[in-house]
């Protein structure tokens, strides 16, 4: 758990686009500094910080205060790295935490805690109406790494109007090539699920507090479609067409001799293709630190967020 240049990243966007209220923030875990002097200063010189003091801490407190958060707590089970409030997010939170911040803040916490479903429900119980949250968490290709890898699913799915939350978005960042960002077009807009090629991945979400819930309850979008819900409709499996292509006819002769080679090729370049392809429809590349409100806004209305 901690801030990066990604995490600083997302910090300064989400501020300057009016994504984030960090007045009143509380971090998941207390958040360590995973910063360079050198990573910080380039940053001040792309104008993503306007601030040219290095934060001199190894907790990230000092660098939120430079992003005018006047109040900075963190939470955790464990008074192990020094967090203000001891508390176990598997759990319910304390009356006395409820309503009390404008801005929470998780780089990679929720992964590691098992109870999400009270995760998500203590999110909306510390927020005050109108809060915002940021959450980064892995995507794919950490495995081991926590109990969970997320989905954009999960994110459009929960934190909905219904669940207390409104104006999510949901962003891909690609660790192995971080200066451009994937605006992930919502599941049930696209009426399909999201795909993307087999790398390693983070997830960026922003969402805004409406309303105090009790429970968080979801349905994966695929199934709140009108033919799954129809009560008289059955699924109908589709006849086996027994006519095939020139093409597809030579193309299983030749695996037909040598089935593992060609196959195992043509699976890897077949899949990649197809998810590549799918992936450029189903997301919107741009440069988080140039980025207008106004065309963050567009891509937002494109891709279907909540509002």
């Amino acid at each position: 758990m901690g801030v990066g240049v990604n995490e600083l990243r997302a910090l300064a966007f989400g501020k300057r686009l009016g994504l984030l209220q960090l007045d009143q923030t509380v971090t998941l875990g207390r958040q360590q500094l995973f910063l360079s002097q050198s990573d910080y200063d380039q940053l001040v010189k792309m104008s993503v910080l306007h601030r040219a003091e290095f934060p001199a801490s190894d907790f990230a407190e000092p660098l939120l205060k430079t992003l005018d958060a006047s109040v900075v707590e963190s939470i955790d089970a464990s008074d192990y790295e020094g967090a203000s409030i001891i508390a176990d997010f598997n759990k319910p939170l304390e009356d006395q935490h409820h309503g009390t911040f404008t801005s929470f803040v998780d780089f990679g916490a929720m992964e590691h805690i098992f109870n999400v479903h009270q995760v998500l429900v203590n999110i909306n119980k510390i927020l005050r109406t109108g809060g915002t949250a940021l959450i980064l968490a892995p995507a794919n290709g950490y495995l081991g790494h926590g109990f969970y890898q997320f989905s954009p699913e999960f994110f459009y799915s929960t934190f909905i109007p219904e669940n207390g939350f409104t104006q999510t978005i949901v962003i891909m960042i690609d660790w192995d090539r971080p200066e451009n960002w994937y605006y992930v077009k919502s599941p049930a807009a696209l009426q399909d699920r999201n795909q993307a090629p087999n790398k390693r991945y983070q997830l960026l979400c922003f969402t805004r507090k409406i309303a105090t819930i009790d429970s968080i309850s979801a349905q994966q979008s695929d199934y709140e479609n009108l033919l799954w819900t129809q009560k008289g409709y059955k699924y109908l499996i589709p006849p086996n067409l027994t006519n095939r292509s020139i093409k597809r006819s030579i193309k299983s002769f030749i695996f037909r001799q040598s089935p593992t080679l060609l196959q195992d090729l043509w699976t890897i370049y077949r899949g990649e293709r197809w998810s590549k392809e799918i992936f450029a429809r189903q997301t919107v590349t741009f440069n988080p630190d140039r980025v207008s409100g106004e065309h963050l806004k567009a891509i937002a209305l494109l891709g279907g967020a909540s509002s």
